[in-house]
């Protein structure tokens, strides 16, 4: 009871800190094309892009050449539908900042399944 009263009032007093955490998590299979995408916040990003990519990427040169998708929004939540069933995916999310340099995440792998 404790444990279930405790989890019920960290949702409670930080729902925010909730959804921070990266979905879909590493090498998930999902079982849809609509994929909701959340990733952590940064303080004062007016907006995020998250960067869709085909494949399993492991490097900057093959995810570029393999980015199917690119979505931008204001929220660290975004919703995108991927091309298609039985393929593997890599994604990272740019924080375009007011300085020249772009931040980046690290590539992030999921799977739809077949």
């Amino acid at each position: 009871m404790r444990v279930f009263l405790l989890i019920f009032l960290i949702s409670f007093i930080d729902p925010v800190h909730l959804f921070s955490q990266v979905s879909p998590k590493e090498n998930d299979t999902l079982s849809y094309r609509l994929i909701g995408f959340s990733f952590p916040a940064m303080h004062r990003q007016k907006s995020y892009t998250i960067q869709i990519a085909s494949g399993n990427c492991g490097d900057e040169s093959s995810f570029k050449k393999n980015i199917i998708k690119s979505v931008t929004s204001g929220k660290n939540r975004v919703i995108a539908i991927v091309p298609s069933f039985g393929s593997p995916y890599t994604w990272r999310v740019l924080y375009p900042g007011q300085s020249s340099q772009l931040a980046k995440s690290k590539f992030h792998h999921f799977s739809t399944a077949a």
